[in-house]
């Protein structure tokens, strides 16, 4: 009951704010989305701390997928293909791009911008990724977004769903770490499916009309899968900060409240639980120097730790503004392991599987950014971070069933986790050039020393991360971009069998040609090397594969 009450008592409080704004005032504020599908930063070590960019005029490149591996694999499919937007006027206000490969790979892209006015914008959007052969997996999703401009107050709403399909398609293995014929457990389905639902409203503060800012959402997740496990999730979130002198305060609220269901026969169903955390904060922003100064505290009811406190302390310092600055700070985290988050990550996972969620305490880190020229940056860090409950997958035990009845242990092709505490030792950089909006390219590095207290080994996680891409507009319509990633020392458990797995090494290269404002097509080449490797152990990566494919906007 109380946190039904809660939640009304946001929802309302939206209501009133938003029924306070004057929706005739004018004003020169438009909401905008590009048009083309994007995912806009190009490298797939997505943990660096942030980054100070050339302050050169870029026009924009816009990338697909190739340079983002999923949570779910990057062999799993032919990813989209590079898309260069070689001059402004080629944006336009819908688009749609298909695209075929080998291994029957197919990817799919629709969006269209339903009402586009100054104070209202609806879009729908939809995105379909798969492939079909003896791996299989299939993700369609789609959303509808809205969005309306008050005078100092922006709402926002959006209702979607997704929908994902795929195989158990990983060898099995003994206990002593053979592997076995690639034969489908007794009692334990060879494909699965999982169907999730969300919907948010909220409002933001425009931040350049107002000098108390503030953001309040409301939003639900319900996930479903085919074996009949249910996870839904109702998460509260308001924050504001106001102006002190020359500095600025404020707090941020989070509040998620998890519910879960079994199949009608299992004996195990989660407990419901709540997770609260309040984050007060104080910020000194100056022309060559910003801090923030800040405490997180978390508090989960009824299952894990009841209070997790952490710092949030962070600040850069611009010792040459357009040369050198200098960042740093000591910060921390509470995961909330939610099993959708877990099935991003793998979705091999034992359907019934939870998660504990994950604590880290202390997280302090250090970094400089140099800039020695207009076209050239460097950036360096080191970080160390301290986790409590940290989870490592691992092959799961199981029995199966011969045709004569006699059953035998093996290790399954789904995943469990094991647990340990464990500290992580993070350091590396990145290189980043540009030439006259020509040639852009980027090499990071990244190196990470695991200690655990309980188990032998980080299970599955590299001991070194390399990520190299090069992207060349060799005319206005024909771009051409290259991508090498490397992941190194890996080791997994099988039993009691520790096994060292195979470094990746992926490079890729793509091309987009556009034709005029309304046709362009690509092609994709993946795993030129045709790099024998597995992401997860059992579960191999597609070979040299390609895809083709155009685009149509209107």
């Amino acid at each position: 009951m109380n946190r039904k009450c809660i939640y009304s008592a946001l929802l309302a409080g939206v209501s009133v704010v938003l029924m306070a704004q004057d929706p005739s005032i004018d004003r020169n504020v438009t909401v905008e989305r590009e048009y083309q599908p994007v995912i806009e930063d190009a490298g797939k070590i997505t943990t660096l701390p942030e980054i100070l960019e050339p302050s050169a005029t870029r026009l924009r490149v816009d990338y697909g997928d190739v340079f983002q591996p999923l949570p779910l694999g990057r062999f799993l499919q032919s990813l989209p293909m590079t898309a260069y937007q070689a001059e402004q006027g080629r944006r336009q206000e819908a688009f749609i791009r298909l695209g075929l490969g080998n291994y029957w790979n197919t990817m799919g892209e629709l969006t269209l911008p339903v009402i586009k006015k100054e104070k209202d914008r609806l879009d729908v959007n939809i995105e379909h990724r798969g492939t079909f052969g003896r791996r299989k997996f299939s993700e369609t999703q789609g959303s509808i977004d809205y969005n309306h401009l008050f005078k100092t107050i922006e709402l926002f709403a959006s209702v979607g769903g997704n929908h994902r399909f795929f195989n158990y398609f990983g060898s099995h293995f003994s206990p002593s770490g053979n592997r076995l014929p690639a034969d489908t457990l007794t009692g334990v389905v060879a494909d699965d499916s999982h169907m999730a639902y969300n919907g948010t409203i909220g409002f933001r503060t425009i931040s350049d009309r107002s000098r108390f800012r503030h953001k309040g959402e409301l939003k639900y997740d319900a996930l479903s899968t085919n074996s009949g496990w249910k996870e839904n999730i109702v998460n509260a979130r308001y924050g504001f900060s106001t102006p002190y002198k020359k500095d600025r305060y404020g707090i941020d609220f989070d509040l998620q409240n998890l519910t879960y269901e079994a199949p009608a026969l299992s004996s195990y169903v989660h407990p419901d639980y709540s997770v609260l955390t309040l984050n007060p904060y104080y910020l000194i922003e100056r022309e060559k120097a910003s801090v923030r100064l800040g405490l997180s505290s978390t508090f989960s009811f009824v299952t894990g730790r009841a209070f997790n406190p952490s710092p949030d302390i962070h600040g850069e310092w611009k010792v040459f503004p357009k040369f050198l600055a200098v960042y740093g700070g000591v910060g921390g985290d509470f995961v909330t392991v939610t099993s959708a988050r877990l099935f991003n990550e793998n979705p091999w996972v034992r359907p019934s599987l939870r998660v504990k969620d994950t604590y880290t305490p202390f997280k302090p880190y250090l970094g400089v950014k140099l800039k020695p020229a207009h076209f050239l940056l460097l950036d360096g860090f080191v970080e160390y971070n301290s986790i409590k409950d940290q989870y490592f997958f691992v092959n799961d035990p199981a029995m199966v069933t011969r045709q004569t009845g006699a059953t035998f242990p093996i290790l399954a092709n789904w995943f469990g986790v094991e647990y340990s505490d464990a500290s992580l030792v993070r350091f590396g950089g990145r290189l980043a050039f540009q030439y006259k909006n020509q040639i852009s390219s980027s090499v990071k590095l990244v190196a990470n020393k695991w200690t655990t207290e309980s188990i032998a080994q980080a299970w599955m996680k590299p001991a070194l991360e390399a990520d190299w891409n090069i992207d060349v507009k060799v005319n206005p319509n024909l771009t051409i971009s290259s991508n090498f990633y490397y992941e190194g020392e890996r080791f997994a458990r099988l039993g009691s069998q520790v096994v060292e797995m195979n470094p990746v090494a992926d490079l890729n290269l793509s091309a987009s040609y556009f034709f005029n404002r309304t046709f362009s097509s690509f092609v994709k080449l993946n795993n030129i090397l045709n790099s024998n490797y597995e992401q997860f152990l059992g579960y191999d990566v597609q070979g040299f594969n390609f895809m083709l494919g155009g685009a149509i906007s209107f």
